[in-house]
């Protein structure tokens, strides 16, 4: 085999097998990002009512009990109340903390097909040049541009992963009267995200069908 020849099936080789693992990470992303709005569209009703408990044990505790008729009968009401709501605000925060740790194994899953990608890359990058890297075509985008949305929707889920379980461990030890902006807070960057994300998966489409043989 001549040396042109044995070069020429290096370089299809190291660009087939990037292009499987890109393929494959596209893959996953997608499957982690309807994850992602199945467990956040499920949360929406638990944030609604955390929202709602939370109001219920801001307007309770500005209550004065003294000038209510049944005082005298009911004098701890108040706090038997505010007990009772604490309670349930503390219940329905670790139903949802619960139900957002999923997102963290499917999001960590996502990281290491990312980094077994870029380890792919970095393996190969001799046999890949620029040019190689960067050639699109009408229905494929370039293997540098995949590998940059990849990086990309990998730390969106991420940041919008932890973003919400801060923001819950967080209304465990501060006042919960601040649950003004809760609502807004938790959903916060996910339209976005996702619509980012869908446009990545809109671009590779074609990539995802494709056969890519090794």
């Amino acid at each position: 085999m001549y040396k042109g020849d044995e070069k020429n099936n290096q370089y299809l080789m190291s660009r087939s097998i990037l292009r499987k693992h890109l393929q494959k990470s596209f893959c996953m992303l997608q499957q982690v990002t309807e994850i992602f709005k199945t467990t956040l569209a499920e949360c929406t009703p638990q944030i609604s009512g955390l929202v709602n408990l939370c109001e219920q044990h801001t307007s309770c505790c500005n209550v004065r009990v003294e000038a209510l008729p049944f005082a005298a009968k009911f004098p701890d009401v108040k706090e038997r109340l505010l007990f009772k709501l604490g309670v349930e605000i503390n219940d329905r925060i670790e139903c949802m903390k619960s139900q957002i740790c999923l997102l963290k194994y499917d999001q960590e899953k996502l990281k290491k097909q990312l980094d077994v990608t870029m380890k792919t890359y970095n393996k190969y990058s001799s046999d890949l040049d620029t040019d190689t890297m960067t050639y699109q075509t009408a229905v494929s985008p370039s293997m540098a541009e995949m590998l940059e949305w990849l990086t990309t929707a990998e730390k969106l889920l991420y940041v919008q992963y932890h973003m919400k379980e801060h923001l819950l461990d967080n209304l465990v030890s501060i006042d919960i009267s601040k649950h003004e902006n809760l609502f807004c807070d938790w959903c916060k960057g996910d339209t976005e995200m996702f619509e980012m994300i869908q446009d990545y998966l809109c671009c590779v489409s074609f990539v995802l069908e494709e056969e890519i043989y090794r």
